[in-house]
């Protein structure tokens, strides 16, 4: 109030003084434009002392230094960088290892059953009786909740667990006494007990047959239809017997030690999870912005700000702020990591644009997710502020002549 005051005073003043001293008018109204443009600046919420007048409790911070570390970028520097980039990032742990298990006959399958007799007129085969061969066919016989088969001339045989040639000798056995020299084979009708579930972010979610024993996750995951978004931004967690792993699909593509074998009742949900990094300071685009393949450089990212903005920016100035991994810290950036008890390191990395190669180091330095890029001011950039506020002043000076002269 008190500034908007002394403006309206130096307002008036400088109308008695606009024939009389030309020039110290101007300096009048220069100095009232930047008193006019400090009184009338919007807040968009309270000031901070109002917080502290206002609040019960206030409970002041002792230290308010985060310990980071500033890196300046160096050729060696970026080739660390890219080299621990390219190394899978699992958000969790992952089976080390499976083992392809037998697919056996389990409760909810049907399987077929044939009896060949060596010759007419047997327990199967009866003389007078038309057929292509001397066999006969059950078509479809249920696998109970208990794992038992009803088999004609047999009786009840426990199938759970066992493959469909073991079942077979079993029951030539059984026939041995009954019928003339009998082979029988057995066969698969359709196969409910062997299943595994896939849902979210897939375009054939479902409950699908494991056809095989040698059948693998992204196998699995093609029945689904495959994942409707790109890898880097998909994430696939396994659900097996309790316990939950999660990885990113390109991790699965790439390494395909990880891509173990299906496990009977195992579920995988995959979801999507874009990467964001932030862009702050003399840009053109500030805010979060969306990774649009896996591997990102900062020239990427600088472009999708739109650039650095020319009569702010300062090319010596880019910096990168990033919570790094100890592993990287140390193996990478050759820092020690004994007395940090945390998993990562706040480290803030520095580049310049105006060195000869600064921008191939901004070409190759890879930007990772949560990653906040800054732009820093140029120290003329406050210089061409103050220009703009003389030159508002300028044109309140002409306007006031303009109005003086009409009215005279």
């Amino acid at each position: 109030m008190r500034i908007c005051t002394l403006f309206i005073s130096l307002f008036l003043l400088s109308f008695f003084m606009r024939r009389t001293y030309p020039f110290m008018m101007c300096l009048v109204l220069s100095t009232s434009a930047a008193l006019l443009s400090s009184c009338s600046m919007q807040r968009s919420g309270p000031r901070s002392s109002a917080y502290k007048d206002q609040a019960a409790k206030v409970v002041e911070k002792k230290d308010a230094n985060i310990p980071y570390t500033l890196v300046d970028v160096s050729a060696e520097i970026v080739k660390g960088l890219v080299a621990s980039a390219k190394k899978p990032m699992e958000k969790d742990k992952w089976p080390q290892s499976s083992v392809a298990r037998p697919v056996t006959i389990m409760p909810g399958d049907s399987i077929r059953l044939s009896v060949f007799e060596s010759e007419a007129n047997g327990l199967f085969i009866q003389e007078n009786t038309m057929r292509t061969g001397n066999f006969v066919t059950i078509p479809q016989l249920f696998v109970e909740d208990t794992g038992d088969v009803m088999i004609p001339y047999v009786g009840k045989v426990h199938v759970q667990g066992m493959y469909p040639t073991d079942v077979a000798k079993h029951i030539e056995q059984q026939l041995v006494n009954k019928a003339i020299d009998p082979k029988v084979v057995v066969e698969f009708v359709s196969r409910n007990g062997y299943r595994a579930s896939v849902i979210g972010d897939v375009n054939s979610a479902g409950k699908f047959v494991i056809d095989h024993e040698r059948e693998r996750i992204l196998d699995l995951l093609a029945k689904a239809g495959g994942s409707r978004f790109l890898g880097f931004e998909t994430f696939i967690t396994l659900q097996r017997q309790g316990i939950e792993y999660t990885t990113l699909l390109d991790n699965l593509i790439e390494n395909p030690k990880i891509n173990h074998f299906v496990e009977p009742d195992d579920v995988l949900y995959v979801f999507r999870q874009p990467k964001m990094f932030q862009v702050y300071g003399a840009v053109q685009t500030t805010g979060m912005h969306q990774f649009t393949k896996r591997t990102f450089t900062l020239t990427e990212a600088m472009g999708l700000a739109k650039g650095m903005n020319d009569n702010m920016a300062d090319p010596e100035e880019i910096y990168v702020y990033r919570y790094e991994d100890k592993k990287t810290y140390e193996e990478t950036l050759k820092l020690p990591t004994k007395d940090i008890k945390s998993k990562t390191v706040p480290v803030i990395y520095s580049l310049d644009l105006n060195k000869a190669d600064g921008f191939f180091l901004a070409q190759h330095f890879p930007v990772q997710e949560h990653d906040i890029i800054y732009v820093a001011n140029a120290e003329t950039a406050e210089f061409r502020k103050f220009l703009n506020i003389l030159g508002s002043a300028a044109l309140v000076s002409a306007a006031t002549d303009s109005a003086l002269d009409v009215g005279r």
